[in-house]
């Protein structure tokens, strides 16, 4: 195993879900073999090339691929290419959750490795050697590239739709100069995270006073532009 890990969301502040950037050095694994019973994952990537590794079976993948893990499916895991692999991964976040590695057969619930060892995990993998990658073949339903997801009438791509997610979303979007990615908005319990990939424009922040009860209480807002 050999990357780099920038922990995006936990930086702007995310709760409900995590964004991380990984910069997957050449010929190396950014984890080993696992999976998770409640997390779903979306891989995006940024570029390079590599090898995407599920239940033994291998694809390439390249920039601009999107790869999605659902919940209690696939072991899943990497290996870039020779000029590296940089991907974006989205995920959601569980009070309770559990990952499992099944070459070390080592459990983790929550934040804490169970059958009763001290020592780390992730080092017991170091010392069964190389994953085995067999011959790349057909990439399955949950790998997709944006250029063969169709554009919708917003502009959008819905990339995890695509890739078959379940829990969570990843729309690619492209907008014009001057032009709103969307009305302005508010969610009650879902949680976005944006990640601008090019360009620049305004940020509009609306923060409601208190809850909207009525129409009226509900126009009350303080809206701050960032650029």
């Amino acid at each position: 195993m050999g990357a780099t890990w920038q922990h995006l969301g936990d930086a702007a502040g995310t709760k409900g879900v995590g964004v991380n950037r990984i910069r997957i050095d050449p010929g190396k694994l950014p984890t080993p073999p696992h999976g998770h019973a409640r997390s779903e994952e979306i891989y995006f990537v940024l570029e390079g090339s590599g090898l995407a590794w599920q239940d033994e079976e291998v694809c390439e993948v390249r920039a601009g691929d999107t790869i999605v893990q659902v919940a209690d499916h696939y072991e899943h895991t990497f290996r870039a290419g020779p000029d590296g692999l940089d991907l974006l991964v989205f995920g959601t976040r569980h009070p309770v959750e559990y990952g499992w590695l099944p070459r070390s057969r080592a459990l983790r619930v929550g934040y804490v490795w169970t059958e009763g060892r001290t020592d780390d995990p992730w080092d017991i993998e170091t010392q069964l050697g190389d994953v085995d990658f067999a011959e790349p073949g057909e990439r399955p339903s949950n790998v997709v590239h944006l250029d063969d997801v169709e554009v919708d009438e917003d502009g959008d791509r819905m990339l995890a739709e695509a890739a078959g997610s379940e829990a969570t979303g990843l729309k690619w979007a492209t907008r014009g100069p001057g032009k709103e990615v969307a009305v302005p908005h508010c969610h009650s319990a879902e949680e976005e995270a944006f990640v601008v990939l090019a360009g620049d424009g305004t940020l509009a922040l609306c923060r409601r006073r208190g809850p909207p009860r009525t129409e009226r209480s509900a126009k009350r807002t303080s809206c701050a532009p960032v650029t």
